[in-house]
């Protein structure tokens, strides 16, 4: 656990130097909440958690970087050799990854129950833990796709058109009802269907809270499976130096 600590500290510390990427995923969605709260996709109730979960994705490519700056830096070998365990660096890395994400949700729930009036009838209870879920799904998402791009570019193609297709698809840039038959019908297999659903029962009193958590729960289970199953330390990665 101490040992998981310090790859943390260290990554708190880069984010401390260089904070412009939270800034990014914290402001942006923040920003565009005012043009689209009522006019895009149907009120703050959902459009408060479709921008979180459109930039979270966003972010997926972000949260994957810090494995390849440590290639590009040459520091990932050290760590390979150093006294600590593979899970513990991709768990220490992991940390922050979530604190930012989770941060980022309640941030942008506060901004709609300040601005908007929007009301929480499920709790702080209830959107604390919709906001971790949340954020659980996508961090497990973003290190699940490091383990299996190659290079940074790939990386970052596919969370661009990966979170177009997710986010789409999951309703978070229109509403599902106003979506063709076909996407309607394989939304449920987007996270964002379900991080939507989940805060809609805790913003708007809609009912199957427990349901949307169990599905995030089940995708982060997921994820967490393909990263054990394609991450390998001695995999080589190519960073932005092309190395």
């Amino acid at each position: 656990m101490t040992r998981t600590l310090l790859v943390t500290r260290n990554e708190l510390r880069l984010l401390r130097r260089d904070p412009f990427p939270l800034f990014v995923l914290i402001g942006m969605p923040g920003v565009l909440l005012f043009f689209v709260s009522d006019a895009l996709i149907g009120g703050p109730e959902h459009s408060v958690p479709a921008l979180a979960s459109l930039f979270a994705l966003l972010g997926t490519g972000s949260m994957g970087f810090s494995f390849f700056r440590e290639h590009g830096w040459g520091t990932w070998d050290r760590l390979r050799i150093a006294p600590i365990r593979t899970i513990e660096i991709v768990t220490g890395k992991a940390i922050p990854m979530l604190a930012v994400t989770a941060a980022q949700q309640l941030i942008l729930v506060a901004v709609g129950i300040a601005t908007f009036g929007v009301e929480v009838p499920g709790g702080a209870a209830q959107l604390i833990i919709t906001a971790l879920a949340c954020a659980a799904t996508y961090v497990t998402l973003a290190i699940a796709m490091t383990s299996l791009c190659r290079t940074m570019s790939q990386l970052n193609a596919a969370s661009m058109l990966g979170t177009m297709a997710v986010a789409g698809a999951g309703g978070a840039i229109a509403q599902i009802t106003t979506l063709p038959g076909w996407v309607q019908a394989i939304a449920p297999a987007s996270p964002v269907y379900w991080t939507i659903d989940a805060y809609r029962s805790v913003l708007a009193g809609e009912q199957g809270f427990g349901r949307a958590i169990a599905m995030l729960l089940g995708f982060t289970a997921l994820f967490i499976a393909v990263t054990l199953w394609q991450f390998r330390a001695d995999k080589p990665k190519e960073s932005w130096l092309g190395e």
